[in-house]
């Protein structure tokens, strides 16, 4: 026999074992940066799992997968009324990342359907595909769908690109803004420590991921040194040579 299709079969196998939790999501995620779309079906079947971390693994494994039915699929669970109401949401929660123009009109169909929960989520993943957020305002999507539906493939991946470049920027710049308040934060602690607990503190500060912090530790060790005791003083040397 083939050892690749041996192989091929016993992932097959493990990701139909939904119960072993563990296994399952380390083979989707192997899956996911594969993306491989031979096990489009296990994972589909997966995403009806009861347990919460399965359906997450399978739905981030089918996001990027190529398969060539995989909308038509999700919009049936999406649509099927007897399946739970978190499977139908994983299914909509799939559609909005996976990037698919199909997507699009399969998204804004649930918007005019009567299950809040249904219609919020498919609001997030129009936003998450198209990059616009007009919640679950039906109308103002199906405008914004009639002016993109007949954009060419590569107009349409263009257009997400653009999406996905600023919403990074915005990213970067709301984790500026979050790193410079937690610097803010972190010498007004300092600045109210008594003198005797500070060189605990930069010692403490030196093991901070951010480099920010650690230049911070570097700067108040400098500031301490003149009137360090011995023991203090060979401490904040320390924190300087690292």
């Amino acid at each position: 026999p083939d050892p690749a299709d041996d192989a091929e079969c016993t992932v097959r196998q493990a990701l139909e074992q939904t119960e072993e939790v563990d296994v399952f999501t380390a083979l989707a995620g192997a899956v996911r940066i594969c993306r491989d779309d031979r096990f489009a079906d296990e994972l589909l079947d997966a995403l009806r799992s009861v347990r919460p971390a399965v359906r997450q693994a399978a739905a981030e494994a089918l996001a990027v997968l190529p398969h060539a039915d995989l909308t038509l699929r999700l919009k049936q669970v999406a649509e099927d009324d007897k399946l739970e109401l978190p499977v139908r949401q994983a299914a909509l929660w799939v559609l909005g990342r996976s990037g698919r123009k199909d997507a699009a009109p399969v998204l804004i169909d649930q918007l005019d359907g009567d299950n809040e929960a249904l219609q919020g989520c498919a609001a997030d993943a129009l936003a998450e595909l198209a990059g616009q957020d007009f919640g679950a305002d039906a109308a103002r999507w199906k405008e914004w769908w009639g002016r993109h539906k007949d954009l060419s493939n590569e107009r349409w991946l263009e257009m997400r690109l653009a999406c996905q470049t600023s919403r990074v920027r915005r990213l970067e710049g709301d984790l500026e803004r979050a790193r410079m308040q937690m610097l803010r934060l972190q010498q007004q602690v300092y600045g109210r420590l008594p003198p005797a607990d500070r060189p605990a503190y930069v010692q403490a500060a030196l093991e901070q991921d951010d480099p920010m912090v650690r230049a911070l530790a570097g700067h108040w060790a400098l500031e301490l040194l003149p009137a360090a005791d011995a023991a203090q003083r060979k401490a904040l040397v320390q924190v300087l040579l690292r």
